[in-house]
């Protein structure tokens, strides 16, 4: 049996592939899809596992070259200064690039796998439900192990973005860099930087200092974490306003190496793409949030905090109490929208691999989907079903 064969990991939108514990691991990109924390949705994408495989392959390409850094920074160092970002980062990105865990995308029985580093997985654990999660403690060297954190970007406040629900704590918002509450549609001037969890049940948002504490990060290393995720996402917000395309928000993830007495070394994992990414041509998204924005007007999403709230008084998961309880399971996508959605994989995918490859860019296969997804979003509302 090959290694990819074997399945370590068998989540909703991806199976991780290998041996556990070891390296390499393959991801396979299916074409379901999820909304919402929901798990599979009933309905799948065409072509869209290949695409994201391709885009992240694409992606982790052009992170890591470090001519295109060195260029890049040589017409950005003023902005990168005020940014209060170190000569290292840009030294070290000019020099050697971002490095990743991608090694290649390889063909194979379940389609294109792409095939990476394996890292360590510390899971955190806890007695009970009732009870916090425990961390453990800090243990040097730390080679290659998954930071427990997702670390979230933004370069904007887009209608719908979980900021808002934020806007209200100023010393948080003071401590990720904004003097005034965001408002929605609100660019800011620079990337700002937010963490959440990783490894739990549920994501949840942390300040810096619980961010610092999980991740068993020092004072320098946490800086340089945040100032490099500032600096990356300063970099796809350049490169796809050259595609004609906005860039809001998206999350990074990492494995760090930590020896004692030494700075650590921060590795890109997981994905890139149009499922961690939100990005948008003339108001319409061209990512998930697309779906996202479909099913917010089911019966289904208005359920979910009914659902969510039972579940704690029930002790069962919110999905089994929607599905159980209150009936209602999430409706299958219209046609046409479905077929669209689609298409936002596969169109990224060209546009992005003609960028970085330097081919020819036809900016009318993105103003045409464009235009139809706007059309189709249009007749959301008289969807019998749907609202």
């Amino acid at each position: 049996m090959k290694d990819y064969e074997r399945v370590i990991y068998e989540g909703s939108v991806k199976t991780v592939r290998g041996l556990k514990g070891g390296s390499p691991v393959y991801f396979e990109f299916s074409d379901d899809f999820s909304v919402f924390d929901w798990g599979k949705m009933p309905d799948s994408l065409g072509k869209k596992g290949a695409a994201l495989s391709s885009i992240a392959h694409q992606m982790f390409k052009y992170l890591s070259d470090p001519i295109g850094w060195d260029a890049w920074i040589r017409l950005n160092r003023v902005s990168l200064r005020e940014m209060k970002v170190s000569q290292k980062i840009m030294d070290d990105l000019s020099t050697h690039g971002q490095s990743s865990h991608f090694l290649e995308i390889i063909g194979s029985e379940f389609g294109p796998l792409l095939k990476v580093k394996g890292a360590e997985v510390r899971r955190p654990r806890r007695e009970s439900p009732a009870k916090p999660y425990e961390y453990g403690s800090a243990d040097f060297p730390i080679l290659n192990r998954l930071l427990p954190l997702e670390v979230i970007f933004r370069t904007g406040c887009p209608k719908g973005s979980s900021l808002l629900k934020r806007s209200s704590d100023l010393p948080y918002l003071k401590s990720i860099g904004l003097t005034t509450p965001p408002k929605e549609g609100e660019s800011f001037e620079y990337p700002i930087v937010e963490f959440s969890t990783k490894l739990e049940d549920k994501d949840r948002y942390l300040d810096k200092a619980q961010a610092k504490k999980i991740s068993h990060l020092d004072d320098d290393d946490f800086f340089h974490l945040e100032s490099l995720v500032k600096v990356m996402a300063l970099r796809l917000k350049d490169f796809f306003s050259e595609l004609g395309l906005t860039l809001w928000d998206g999350k990074f993830e990492f494995s760090y190496s930590k020896y004692l007495e030494k700075p650590a070394l921060f590795v890109l994992v997981d994905s890139i793409g149009p499922d961690e990414l939100r990005i948008t041509k003339d108001g319409i998204h061209l990512s998930k949030e697309y779906l996202r924005q479909y099913y917010k007007l089911s019966t289904w999403s208005e359920k979910i905090a009914q659902a969510q709230s039972l579940s704690k008084e029930l002790g069962l998961p919110w999905q089994k109490v929607m599905e159980d309880k209150l009936m209602c399971s999430p409706p299958l996508l219209e046609k046409e929208t479905k077929k669209l959605a689609s298409q936002i994989y596969t169109v990224l995918d060209q546009l992005i691999t003609q960028k970085i490859e330097g081919a020819q860019i036809d900016p009318k296969i993105l103003s045409d989907l464009v235009h139809k997804l706007q059309k189709n979003q249009s007749k959301w509302s008289s969807i019998e079903g749907l609202s």
